[in-house]
């Protein structure tokens, strides 16, 4: 036990250069973590309807283009026919690509940037929170022991 006074001494000496935090300031910085979880929030809910329009949108085009292709009459000899039935195919085609690239981006944006930033400021929050509670827990035994004295 001797030997571990002078430790005990060592960590209260440690504890007690870091200056006090008040409730006043951790409830500010809970506030702040609070608000960005809620922008956080929306831009990924943002993004997650981004990438249910892109799917959707690129399912449609495919069906589209795939009957398109199947359906179409072969047009005679007339060249304008051709034309209009090449520029329709097209249109649809390039639609497909696009929200397919674009459903690939927003995936992408959700899982490598608003995901980790939410889990973060999420777990930021718990430690506020559990920091509050330390805060109440030390104010409550203190006033106990002056109720006690």
């Amino acid at each position: 036990m001797p030997e571990r006074e002078p430790d005990q001494l060592w960590v209260e000496k440690l504890l007690a250069q870091d200056p006090d935090i008040n409730d006043t300031q951790l409830k500010e910085f809970r506030m702040q973590l609070e608000q960005s979880i809620e922008s956080l929030e929306e831009k990924s809910k943002r993004t997650r309807r981004r990438v249910l329009i892109g799917l959707a949108v690129y399912l449609v085009g495919t069906v589209i283009c795939y009957s398109f292709v199947l359906f179409w009459i072969k047009p005679g000899p007339n060249d304008a026919a051709m034309l209009v039935k090449g520029l329709i195919y097209w249109l649809f085609l390039i639609t497909t690509l696009a929200a397919a690239f674009t459903g690939i981006w927003a995936v992408a944006l959700y899982v490598f940037k608003y995901a980790p930033q939410l889990n973060r400021a999420r777990f930021d929050v718990q430690t506020s929170m559990m920091l509050e509670l330390q805060q109440q827990v030390k104010q409550l035994h203190e006033s106990m022991e002056r109720r006690d004295q």
